[in-house]
């Protein structure tokens, strides 16, 4: 079983800039960052493993975000 990878958006301040990055990674090191002064955006979008590994995510939530989690096309 593969370790759960989640999208993260951080913030990081130093005195003088401020840098914003996109990583995917192990929610459990969430605690860690935000106790060192990392700002984490969590996404909401989430995809099973076989596309995260085959580098597939980003159009995969992309569809997600398009139909809105549904099929369009169904009568439901």
């Amino acid at each position: 079983m593969g370790m759960t990878k989640k999208w993260l958006h951080l913030h990081v301040k130093t005195a003088t800039s401020s840098f914003w990055f996109e990583v995917l990674d192990d929610p459990a090191n969430l605690d860690y960052w935000r106790s060192h002064g990392v700002e984490i955006l969590e996404g909401c979008n989430a995809g099973p493993e076989f596309i995260v590994n085959a580098g597939l995510l980003k159009p995969w939530v992309f569809l997600q975000d398009i139909f809105n989690f549904k099929w369009p096309w169904s009568k439901a």
